[in-house]
């Protein structure tokens, strides 16, 4: 019901969200991966394209979650990576907040990391990072295939303001 309102309101991509601490620790992983699996097809059949977040809310940048964060990224990428609705993947939504809890550089080098690792899995599909403030687009710019930001200010100049900060 939900796919054919956005169809009707003529829109043709979504972006959904793979909580990462529901979807590990929740013992569910393989009633998960079908019901993404359900998602992805519904949205083939109107048409929709996917973009796939694969990690939201603080998540923890230290070394010793590399490999809890890995096996999460292999385990979806794997398994969706050939499905004809997947537009991209987002691989972190909005990580500049996480810069006012954790320290920047390993927030930058955790992204740095995985975005490098999604590139190995599936190098077909494009990768974005969607950052909750502009000003921080250039950040990672050069591994990353689009640019991502949310646009949270109240601005009817909206447009201006995008066009300005393209001309800088």
């Amino acid at each position: 019901t939900d796919f054919a309102i956005v169809k009707d309101l003529n829109m043709n991509t979504l972006r959904v969200f793979i909580p990462f601490q529901t979807f590990n620790r929740s013992g569910k992983e393989s009633e998960y991966l079908q019901k993404l699996d359900n998602l992805l097809e519904i949205a083939g059949e109107f048409n929709l394209a996917v973009l796939l977040t694969l990690f939201d809310f603080p998540v923890g940048f230290h070394l010793d979650t590399y490999p809890e964060y890995n096996l999460h990224l292999e385990r979806i990428v794997e398994h969706v990576k050939d499905n004809p609705a997947l537009l991209a993947w987002n691989i972190k939504n909005e990580p500049d907040l996480d810069f006012e809890v954790h320290a920047s550089q390993a927030v930058l080098d955790w992204l740095g990391f995985f975005i490098d690792r999604l590139r190995d899995i599936d190098p077909n599909h494009p990768i974005t990072a969607s950052w909750s403030d502009m000003k921080y687009l250039p950040i990672l710019a050069e591994k990353l295939d689009f640019l991502s930001f949310h646009m949270y200010i109240e601005d009817s100049n909206w447009q201006n303001t995008l066009q300005e900060y393209t001309l800088a």
